[in-house]
Formats: structure tokens, sequence, C-alpha cells
């Protein structure tokens, strides 16, 4: 990733080159201890490696695509700037760890200002539509792969007239049959025809259309409001009223004297038992 798409992809190829280039010749020239030696050829080496299989112009195998080579540029930053400390060689080795860490830098600055959106694809799609060429396959995983494959219909639409005789086709496309050429050719100029006549047929409209124009405007309804309905009162329920006591009707002129005389008779069995 970089923070501003200013450098374009063969230049960063030539930075590649050079930093990779510069590492090993500094490393076998300087007289260093061994462990300084190594990183920077080691640092070196890995770089030109992935220059040399990375998919932008100075890529010889193009294997590796440029978005992916941003991750190395940044992992080589970080090896360039650590290795002096993470193998003790600061003190004994003061020139290379100041080449290193210089190192570091620049291809830190290189890489925040790279443009990663490259694409070999779409870039030999744009060179082949100006010249005519079939556009090459593009590759799975290519971001322009897209726009290679629409390539051919981008030509036609471009260089298709509105009448006349019908333009070559572009690669893998069937050139059209005259008759429908001619077809187009009449369909248009039917149409040209009747937008020229489209005010004359459309005047008999025309009063109905200043009738409608005329008429006043209908006024908008009046919002009344509901009136609010009256709220339901519930009626209390009657209160349950106990029945009173009334006598069976055979004994309903009962005495005093008749109930005691009773009481009297149904003692004396009792007793005499």
């Amino acid at each position: 990733m970089s923070l501003v798409r200013l450098l374009p992809a063969w230049l960063h190829a030539v930075a590649d080159y050079a930093v990779g280039i510069t590492l090993i010749l500094v490393a076998l020239l300087i007289h260093a201890s061994d462990k300084a030696v190594a990183a920077g050829v080691v640092i070196g080496a890995v770089v030109l490696v992935v220059s040399l299989l990375t998919k932008y112009p100075l890529g010889v195998i193009k294997v590796v695509p440029f978005k992916v080579h941003s991750a190395a540029d940044y992992l080589a930053v970080v090896l360039l700037i650590a290795s002096p400390f993470a193998l003790s060689f600061t003190k004994s080795d003061k020139a290379l760890t100041i080449v290193y860490i210089a190192a570091g830098i620049a291809v830190l600055a290189v890489s925040l200002i790279t443009n990663y959106q490259y694409s070999p694809s779409q870039k030999s799609a744009k060179a082949e539509a100006g010249t005519g060429a079939a556009p090459a396959a593009p590759e799975e995983g290519d971001p322009g792969r897209w726009y290679a494959a629409a390539a051919p219909f981008r030509q036609a639409t471009a260089s298709a007239p509105t009448a006349g005789p019908a333009p070559a086709p572009a690669p893998g496309m069937a050139a059209p049959s005259p008759e429908a050429w001619r077809e187009v050719d009449d369909n248009s100029g039917r149409g040209r025809e009747a937008w020229r006549n489209l005010p004359d047929a459309g005047a008999p409209a025309r009063p109905a259309r200043q009738a409608w124009q005329d008429e006043p405007a209908a006024a908008a309804p009046v919002y009344e409001e509901p009136e609010p309905e009256p709220e339901a009162v519930a009626e209390p329920e009657p209160e349950a009223v106990a029945p009173a006591y009334s006598a069976p009707p055979d004994r309903a002129g009962i005495t005093l004297e008749e109930v005691l005389a009773e009481l009297a008779a149904l003692q004396r069995p009792s007793s005499a038992a």
C-alpha cells in the first residue's frame, strides 16, 4: 500500500534493481564482519529475486502480483533497518550500518509514493486497442482481466457509425450482414422523419392542453377533526339480597302452645324408653 500514487511501475522496478545490486556490491567491497556482509548480500539477493518474479515492466518470469510485491518492499525495509541491531554489528561495522539504514529509508520512501495498481493486462489492452490487434488473454487473479476482456466491445462501439457502411468487426466478433446495416439505416431515417413531424402530429391536442391549463384549480378540502366519542359508563351491578325465610304452607298458622305440645309429645317416648 502507498500514500501517494505518484511513482509509475517501471520506475519502481528500476529502483528495486538498483537497491539490490547496490546492497550486494557494497557488502562485498567494504571490509566488514561476516554477519554484516551476509546481511547485505542476503537482503540484496532477495530484492533481486522478487523483482525478477514480479508482474511489472522489468519483471522476467512475472508470477508475483505487484500488490504482493509491495509487502516484500516493506519487509525489506524492516530487515535493512533491524539487521544491524539484531546481528549486533552497529559498533564494529558502522559504515555498513549507515548504508543499510539509509537503504531501508530509501526503500520506504519509494514504496510510499508508488502506484501499485499497475496491471499488465490493462496496459496491453490499451496499447492493442489503438493498433487493432487482439488483446492478450487475461490471467486469473489479474485485476485488469475484465478491462482486457471488454476491449473488442469497446472498439466496436467506438468505431460503429450511425449510418453508412459497416465497420470492420473486432477480432473474435462476427461481421453483421449488409441487410442488417440497411435496416438500421432505414429505421434511423424513419425515426428522424417522425421527430420532425412531431409538432404537427401533436397540433390537435393543443386546444385540450390549453383548456386544461386554463381550468381553475380545485380548492383543497378542509380537514375537520372528528368529534370525540362519549365514554361508555359502566352501570353498577345490583347487590345480592338474601331471601327472607318463609314457613312451609302447612305450618304457617301454628302457635307457640302447639309447638310446645309437640315438643312434649316427642320427649315422652324417649323418657319411657
